[in-house]
């Protein structure tokens, strides 16, 4: 029995070995020297998916109004995007508050504004980073001298 535990040790040890050594172990492995270089190419593509974030979005929560005047708040926006042709940022005042409602850019990077269906469509025409100062301005309506921020927003890709 000792003999066969030591044929069986042996056996495997010899076989343990043989993976180790090149060209023995495994049959894919050479070795060749014919004089010249060896040359290759390769292809490598990479692809960067278009991204649009907010970075930040700074606004008061809830907004009061000054009987007589209208509602005013500033909105701190930071926008980051991958595109080349930039991103449009549709704003949407909720129901009710879109009537009188104004935009206008204080400070920030070139950006444009224009009025849209139901609100503003604030665009940058190129890759980077935006930081954008926005003035809102909301008329009172009636009796209503507070209410919450207003101001919804959809990013988009141009």
């Amino acid at each position: 029995m000792n003999t066969l535990l030591t044929r069986q040790t042996c056996a495997t040890l010899a076989t343990a070995l043989s993976l180790l050594t090149p060209g023995i172990g495994s049959a894919s492995s050479s070795m060749g020297f014919n004089g010249q270089s060896a040359s290759a190419s390769v292809t490598i593509n990479i692809t960067v998916l278009p991204t649009v974030r907010v970075l930040g979005d700074s606004h008061p929560q809830q907004l009061t109004a000054t009987p007589g005047r209208p509602i005013e708040a500033l909105q701190q926006l930071t926008i980051s995007t991958n595109v080349a042709r930039g991103f449009c940022l549709q704003l949407h005042a909720s129901q009710g508050s879109e009537e009188g409602w104004r935009l206008q850019q204080l400070d920030g990077d070139s950006v444009s504004i224009a009025p849209s269906q139901g609100g503003y469509r604030v665009c940058g025409g190129h890759n980077g980073t935006y930081k954008l100062v926005l003035k809102h301005e909301f008329s009172s309506q009636g009796s209503n001298l507070s209410m919450a921020w207003p101001v919804r927003a959809e990013l988009h890709t141009i």
